[in-house]
C-alpha cells in the first residue's frame, strides 16, 4: 500500500488500536502533515494483541501542535498489552514540534510490566526531529529495565534501533527518555544502555560544561553526577568507589563519607576519548566545601586543590575516627585570592590517627602558600 501526496494536511490519523491485532506490511506514507495526531496510535487496553509493522516507509511526516508525542507512532504499553514489533522499516524526516514535542518518529510510554513488549530491531531513522528524542522517545516506568545496559547477550542497541556509538554520542538528542516520575529530565538513551567507562563516576557542577545532575544514570564524563556523595552511591556495592573530578569542579558544601571497609578514590577525570591521563583536575574549595571521613579509606590522586578566599575556616580534609585511612598522591594545593594576599582559611588536613589501623599517607604532593593565621591550626597538616 502506498500513500503519496504533495505535503497534504489532514486532521485524521491512519489507525488507532485499542483491542485486537494490527498488522502492517509494505506501507508507504510520504509528504504528510497531520494536525495533532500520529499516523498510528496504540492505546493501553486490556488483552491487546500484537502490533507488527514490516517493510514500511514513512517519509516527511509532520505532526503539528504543541506537546505532541510521536510523529508516526504513539504507543502505550502495559502489563495487559500485547507487543509492538517493527522490522525492515524506515523513518525519514519525521517530526513533531522542535520546541515542545517528544519522539519525532516514535513515542512509547511504557508502564510497569510493559518493559519487554516492544522490539524496534528493524528500524532505521534519518533526519527526524523533536525537542526530546529526535527519532525515538521512551517514557518508561523504569527506564533501566526497559533499556538495560547493552551486552553481547542483551542487544539493547539493536532493540531500539540505535546507530553506532560514535553516531549516538555525537547526537545525544536522537534517542531519549524519561525515567519514572522524573519527567523534568530527558535522558539520552546512549547513557542508559552504555556502562560507566572504567567504573569511574564523574562529577561536575550544574553551571559547568558538561553540567552535572544527580540521576540513576549519571557518572559518564559527558553525563556527570552533581555531587561526590551521590557518585559514591552510584558506585553501588563496589569495594573501590572511583570518583572522577571534571576539571574546575567547585566543592561548596561539607561532604561526609562513611564507607566502612571500602575505599573512596577521588582522582582526575578521563580524557574525552575515555582514557586515563596524568593531567590533573582542579578541585575548587569554596564556602563550606570540606570532606569529612568517618569510616573507611579516602584517597586522592592527580588533584589540584585550589582554595578560594571565601572558604570557611577549618580543615579541607578531616579523618575523625581512629580507623580511617587517608592517602594523597600526585596532588597540588594552591590558594587563590583577588589580591594575592593570605587569608584565614585554616588548614588542609586534620586526621585523628590511633590504634593499629588509622593512617595518613602523602606522596608526590606540593602545598603552596599554605599559611594559617589561626593559632590553633597548622597551615598544611
Amino acid at each position: 500500500m502506498a500513500t503519496t501526496t504533495a505535503s497534504s494536511s489532514i486532521s485524521t490519523g491512519l489507525v488507532e488500536v485499542e483491542y485486537g491485532i494490527l498488522s502492517i506490511t509494505n506501507l508507504s506514507i510520504i509528504n504528510m502533515i497531520l494536525q495533532e495526531r500520529s499516523v498510528i496510535k496504540v492505546d493501553e487496553g486490556t488483552n491487546e494483541g500484537i502490533v507488527s509493522i514490516s517493510g514500511s516507509q514513512f517519509e516527511n511526516i509532520q505532526r503539528t501542535g504543541d506537546n505532541q508525542k510521536g510523529g508516526v507512532i504513539e504507543g502505550y504499553l502495559g502489563s495487559d498489552n500485547g507487543q509492538i514489533t517493527i522490522s525492515s522499516s524506515t523513518f525519514t524526516d519525521c517530526k513533531v514540534d522542535s520546541s515542545t514535542g517528544c519522539g519525532g518518529a516514535i513515542y512509547l510510554q511504557i508502564s510497569d510490566g510493559g518493559e519487554l513488549l516492544f522490539d524496534l530491531s528493524g528500524v532505521s531513522y534519518s533526519g527526524c526531529d523533536a525537542k526530546y528524542g529526535k527519532s525515538l522517545f521512551i517514557n518508561a516506568y523504569n527506564l533501566r529495565t526497559t533499556v538495560p545496559i547493552h551486552t553481547d547477550t542483551s542487544l539493547t542497541k539493536t532493540k531500539i534501533g540505535a546507530e553506532s556509538d560514535e553516531y549516538e554520542k555525537a547526537d545525544l538528542n536522537n534517542l531519549m527518555g524519561f525515567n519514572g516520575a522524573q519527567t523534568s529530565l530527558a535522558i539520552p538513551l546512549y547513557y542508559v544502555y552504555t556502562d560507566i567507562n572504567l567504573q569511574i563516576y564523574h562529577v561536575s557542577n550544574s553551571d559547568s560544561t558538561p553540567n552535572g545532575n544527580n540521576n540513576i544514570f549519571c557518572g559518564h564524563l559527558q553525563w556527570p553526577c552533581l555531587t561526590i556523595d551521590y557518585s559514591i552511591i552510584r558506585a553501588g556495592d563496589s569495594i573501590l568507589k572511583k570518583i572522577g573530578i571534571v576539571d574546575g569542579y567547585k566543592l561548596i558544601d561539607l561532604i561526609t563519607i562513611n564507607q566502612d571497609g571500602e575505599e573512596s578514590q577521588i582522582s582526575n577525570s578521563l580524557t574525552e576519548s575515555g582514557t586515563v591521563t596524568d593531567i590533573k583536575s582542579i578541585l575548587n574549595i569554596e564556602g563550606d566545601g570540606k570532606i569529612q571521613l568517618t569510616a573507611g579509606t579516602l584517597s586522592f590522586n592527580k588533584i589540584i586543590f585550589t582554595i578560594n578566599e571565601n572558604a570557611r575556616s577549618g580543615y579541607i580534609i578531616s579523618g575523625t575516627a581512629t580507623s580511617t585511612q587517608i592517602s594523597i598522591s600526585n596532588c597540588l594545593m594552591n590558594i587563590t585570592t583577588s589580591d594575592d594576599s593570605t587569608t584565614q582559611i585554616g588548614g588542609t588536613i586534620e586526621a585523628t590517627i590511633g590504634g593499629s589501623s588509622g593512617q595518613l599517607t602523602i606522596q608526590n604532593t606540593n602545598f603552596t602558600l599554605c599559611i594559617s593565621q589561626q593559632s590553633q591550626q597548622a597551615g598544611g597538616i
